[in-house]
């Protein structure tokens, strides 16, 4: 039988890749159009075409948040940057908060993994040490 309770356990397994998925969305639409608006800014002001001379890597909100899984999870391909001051920061922020969305709960669960295993360890030492011995 489910229990609603049992439900709410399978929420809050999940609950990190949600709130990467929900990072990931949010700094890729900020990077997107802060790449696009500093870009356009700096043409107005220099009187160039800014986006001829250097093109934002972010066609559209499907890179930017591809950027941004690759840049939280700390894999960072290499394809692609921003090229604006304003996105290296927003990637900078986003870096840090990768960090500490996924690398701060992957080591508890590793620290409890470790506990763990020494319990059993020890478990397996007592069992030998008490256990019955065979009749010959």
């Amino acid at each position: 039988d489910r229990s609603p309770s049992r439900g709410l356990g399978d929420v809050y397994k999940r609950q990190p890749l949600v709130f990467v998925l929900i990072g990931a969305f949010f700094f890729g639409t900020v990077i997107y159009y802060v790449e696009q608006i500093e870009l356009v800014v700096w043409a107005n002001l220099n009187h160039t075409d800014a986006l001829d001379e250097f093109p934002t890597p972010f066609t559209d909100i499907g890179v930017s948040v591809w950027f941004m899984l690759v840049t939280f999870t700390t894999i960072g391909y290499g394809d692609v940057s921003p090229n604006g001051h304003l996105g290296k920061v927003i990637t900078t922020l986003a870096m840090l908060c990768g960090i500490i969305l996924l690398a701060m709960p992957l080591a508890i669960v590793g620290n409890n993994f470790s506990m763990a295993w020494e319990e059993r360890t020890k478990m397996r030492f007592v069992l030998q040490v008490w256990a019955p011995a065979p009749i010959p």
